[in-house]
């Protein structure tokens, strides 16, 4: 257990409060005030991870976020603080993304809507 997860409460890949049951989505749908809040929060998620896999690390920055992912900085920002506002315990994704890795698309050109629909669909 890393010592993020340590200083989380993390065991055995959960947090307190986070559902031993349901889905990625089903958790951050409870997070978040509509249906387009929780895609953008689960989009982020997505496009953090895929970024963290392909670099080996994770992204200094969203302008660095942008650019790689091809998707406007704007956008990525308002992504970012939806995420931050929904999950204000986590620094960065990664406790989620750890949860979802696995069973992501490996498609570095997927979709950002699709891709949102794989991190979403992945149970707790």
């Amino acid at each position: 257990m890393s010592e993020h997860q340590m200083r989380l409460g993390l065991s055995d890949g959960l947090r307190d409060g986070w559902a031993a049951s349901g889905t990625v989505a089903e958790l951050v749908r409870e997070r978040t005030d509509g249906a387009l809040p929780m895609l953008h929060v689960l989009t982020y998620v997505g496009l953090w991870g895929r970024f963290t896999e392909a670099n080996g690390r994770h992204p200094r920055s969203v302008l660095e976020l942008s650019k790689a992912m091809k998707v406007s900085q704007k956008t990525l920002w308002r992504w970012e603080r939806r995420f931050a506002e929904s999950f204000p315990e986590l620094d960065s994704p990664a406790p989620l993304w750890e949860r979802v890795r696995a069973r992501v698309s490996a498609d570095v050109d997927l979709d950002p809507d699709v891709l949102a629909v794989q991190v979403g669909a992945v149970q707790l």
